[in-house]
């Protein structure tokens, strides 16, 4: 199995691609670094990217009345995935993704991800099943985050 389809087998939801699958998706991707600090992309702006750590940390943030007043909501790091709406849907950013610490990350765009689901229906079905599953625990998180605000009378 060459570097990159190993790496692609440590993201949480290429996990259980074979070889074969987990190559047709590292093909297809390509690699960026960030710094400490600096912003992939920002709340409410269109996306059209999937973004895969390899190594680093980044943290998803709300913006409550400017880039300086935000609320983290999850700080992802090697394994993990970010983006994963915006090549599910079409809708704008819902948070903002920022590096906490510098961060290697492959990215997969929409077109290419849309053209490997749809050409092979087994890739398919393995990797919509676990990005189903990944944004139903953030949303399940989500309401226990809020949930616990209100018990603690924060909101």
């Amino acid at each position: 199995m060459t570097p990159m389809a190993e790496a692609i087998h440590q993201i949480s939801i290429f996990h259980d691609l074979s070889e074969d699958e987990a190559s047709r998706v590292a093909a297809v991707c390509g690699e960026r670094t960030y710094h400490e600090g600096e912003i992939i992309f920002v709340e409410h702006t269109e996306g059209n990217e999937l973004f895969l750590i390899l190594e680093g940390e980044v943290s998803i943030q709300l913006e409550l009345t400017n880039q300086d007043d935000v609320m983290p909501l999850v700080t992802l790091g090697p394994g993990d995935v970010f983006g994963e709406l915006s090549v599910v849907d079409e809708a704008p950013r819902s948070a903002t993704a920022r590096c906490v610490r510098n961060a290697s990350v492959l990215v997969l765009a929409k077109e290419d991800f849309d053209r490997l689901i749809e050409s092979d229906h087994d890739l398919g079905l393995k990797v919509m099943r676990n990005v189903a599953q990944l944004v139903s625990r953030r949303v399940r998180q989500a309401n226990q985050k809020i949930l616990d605000n209100v018990s603690w009378g924060m909101i």
